[in-house]
């Protein structure tokens, strides 16, 4: 029996997909930002490229947490460089550079993810 995780996304699916580490993120993005299609991999060290070959047909934008040294991003990146070079993408795997650009040092000290980012008051 097939589950409904095996299931190929519909063929007029559209919608950029978006990976995050947490579920909560993925949750709560779905919600405030439907334009996309929200996925979690379960944590930073979860994202591995063979996971990834179900999205090969489709726009895949990556979103690491954020850490002081650009840890998180960096192995994203290589495991989307890798991904890219198994397996064959219609669209070019995107790994956002937001966090690393946006999120202030302090931000970076404690980790934070995209809903951090998205939802802390801004001062």
């Amino acid at each position: 029996m097939q589950s409904v995780c095996d299931k190929p996304l519909s063929a007029g699916h559209q919608k950029p997909i978006c990976v995050v580490e947490s579920e909560k993120t993925a949750v709560v993005c779905s919600i405030h930002f439907p334009q996309c299609l929200w996925l979690s991999c379960g944590g930073l060290q979860m994202l591995k490229p063979e996971l990834l070959t179900p999205l090969t047909a489709y726009k895949v934008i990556l979103f690491p947490d954020t850490d002081e040294k650009g840890d998180a991003f960096h192995l994203w990146l290589s495991v989307a460089q890798q991904a890219q070079k198994l397996y064959p993408f219609q669209y070019p795997l995107r790994v956002s550079p937001l966090l690393e650009l946006h999120a202030t040092p302090d931000q970076k000290s404690r980790k934070i993810d995209l809903l951090d980012y998205i939802f802390e008051p801004k001062v």
